[in-house]
């Protein structure tokens, strides 16, 4: 369902002052998005990454809640590590960490590290309950393709720089507003902020910032050897544009499509608050909780079946 078609639904009790309340109702729309989202761990995404050679860790995501499934690094499915992560860190910092096929994962603070330190490259996909981001009230916004990931990946907030022609020209930037990723090490990300660039077929674009920045100039056409060092010190995403580029607006809530239409009891209750209803806000918001609570039900529960949802009211003399 749209964002517009769930303000629509939401603002039904309030006709006479629907004008006033949109704005309003799309951002009490944002919030539930977010609570609801946290609360059932409904929202779940599967990133890839490439993992250089020899790394201890790369760090997540910036929406990453928790693990919703195992990491896999090269086909190879890895299992929580169970020792020590001062004994593990204290040997990093030695260099007592052996080389070998990582079997293991450990995760503190905003990363996660494979033990042992992998002696090939690979990609590492990670499945993880993450936080859904509105991008409702943007405008201007790209959505292209990319692919030949070759360091990392990108995070919602980066901005990026693309190199365009034969030199290493660092003129054009955008901030990345949202990845989508279509199999192993390609996908679609979502910019805004763009002063130039990202139109054209196979440019090379990366995570921006000081020392990143500093290194794209540093390299001018030598690009081969701009990766492996961009690589070895782990600055960041790097990729290549697939196709070109095309307008992007966001029309609906990240969440699955069948929780859509409980956000709107959560609306309706924040006005009605806000209006001084008490006795239907509290009619509303317990509709909404209750609804979140099957939902978690369901989602812990997969495997065991559908459930049946207390419907949000339309019906007209009680709102």
């Amino acid at each position: 369902m749209t964002w517009d078609k769930l303000i629509a639904r939401a603002l039904v009790p309030f006709e006479g002052r629907i004008g006033q309340l949109d704005k309003r109702a799309g951002l009490y729309l944002d919030e539930a998005q977010e609570d609801f989202s946290l609360y059932t761990k409904c929202f779940v995404k599967k990133i890839n990454i490439y993992y250089y050679k020899e790394k201890s860790h790369v760090t997540l995501p910036n929406d990453f809640i928790e693990l919703a499934d195992k990491p896999i690094f090269r086909s190879n499915v890895l299992t929580k590590a169970m020792s020590n992560s001062f004994d593990y860190k204290r040997s990093l910092d030695t260099n007592l960490v052996r080389i070998s096929e990582p079997c293991e994962y450990y995760i503190e603070d905003n990363r996660l590290y494979l033990i042992p330190r992998p002696p090939k490259s690979g990609v590492l996909t990670i499945t993880y309950v993450a936080v859904p981001k509105s991008l409702r009230t943007l405008t201007g916004m790209k959505r292209f393709r990319f692919d030949t990931v070759v360091s990392e990946y990108f995070r919602v907030g980066d901005v990026i720089k693309s190199r365009v022609g034969a030199s290493n020209s660092t003129t054009t930037t955008a901030t990345v507003q949202r990845i989508e990723y279509m199999d192993a090490l390609e996908g679609h990300v979502v910019i805004s902020n763009i002063t130039n660039g990202f139109t054209n077929d196979n440019e090379d674009f990366f995570a921006s910032g000081g020392e990143a920045d500093q290194y794209a100039l540093s390299y001018g056409t030598n690009w081969n050897q701009f990766i492996e060092t961009w690589n070895v010190l782990g600055i960041g995403g790097l990729a290549r544009t697939k196709g070109v580029q095309f307008d992007f607006s966001d029309t609906e809530p990240q969440i699955p499509d069948v929780y859509h239409h409980y956000l709107v009891d959560y609306v309706k209750a924040m006005i009605h608050q806000d209006i001084g209803n008490g006795q239907e806000y509290q009619n509303h918001y317990a509709l909404y909780v209750a609804n979140r609570e099957k939902a978690r039900s369901v989602v812990a529960n997969k495997d065991q079946g559908g459930m049946s949802f207390v419907a949000d009211r339309l019906g007209i003399g009680s709102y």
